[in-house]
């Protein structure tokens, strides 16, 4: 049983069909990256995966489970955590506050301010978060404010309250948008790291195929709406078919 499946999803805006039949599966631990050309439906299926956007056919599956009338939050306790290829960060904030905030939402009790100064009950959340900034490569900037910061360093912070929640599946929309390269191959090792002492399956869209190469196993490719490719990524971008829609040229 897959971790998360959707099947045979479709979704349609007035006369403009933006996903047509497309079906997709996670097994636990896995890594597996969803690519394509723009507009060809990536992020419109992750928004019907997340919940985000209701669909107009199909199914979708959590650990056998339906989901499809779950609402977003209901989906993130079950374990499932995403983020976004826009940052949406807080000026003033430091990537610590940041992952308490995310942390005190996650359990949804107590005071926050006890907590940043260490004065909550318990102090397994605050014990948490510095564990996450040591894992993640901030604990050296972790009192900065956000907007001094690199955008690597604000991509590893929204990481960050993504994985406060502990989800067994991330969906990661655009990772390496707005990274140089440098950056981008540091981000992909965290990546790594994190699936390996996590064992959290992964789905992301991307358009840097360099990146998807580092971080998945196999990959599914979108055109259109449509589903022309799945497999292991070096076996699916040297078919014609994917190289033709993705590339623009046939081997």
């Amino acid at each position: 049983m897959a971790l998360v499946e959707g099947t045979g999803i479709s979704k349609r805006y007035g006369g403009i069909v933006a996903l047509d039949d497309v079906s997709v599966a996670v097994e636990r631990g896995e890594a597996v990256g969803l690519v394509g050309p723009n507009g060809a439906g990536k992020t419109t299926l992750f928004d019907c995966l997340n919940g985000v956007r209701h669909f107009d056919s199909g199914e979708v599956r959590f650990e056998g489970r339906r989901i499809d009338r779950m609402p977003v939050y209901e989906r993130a306790r079950l374990g499932i955590g995403r983020t976004f290829q826009r940052l949406e960060l807080f000026a003033g904030m430091s990537p610590r506050e940041h992952l308490m905030v995310a942390e005190r939402v996650h359990r949804a009790d107590g005071r926050l301010w006890k907590d940043l100064i260490g004065r909550g009950r318990a102090r397994t959340p605050v014990a948490r978060v510095e564990e996450l900034l040591v894992e993640l490569g901030l604990d050296e900037v972790a009192d900065d404010p956000i907007e001094s910061l690199s955008h690597g360093h604000g991509r590893l912070v929204e990481l960050g309250r993504a994985l406060v929640q502990d989800p067994l599946l991330l969906l990661l929309d655009e990772p390496s948008s707005g990274l140089d390269t440098r950056e981008a191959a540091g981000f992909a090792a965290v990546l790594l790291e994190v699936r390996a002492r996590r064992e959290t399956a992964m789905l992301l869209v991307e358009h840097d195929l360099d990146f998807v190469g580092r971080v998945v196993e196999r990959t599914y490719v979108l055109d259109f709406g449509k589903m022309i490719g799945s497999g292991r990524v070096d076996d699916v971008l040297a078919d014609p078919v994917v190289r033709r829609a993705y590339l623009g040229e046939v081997t």
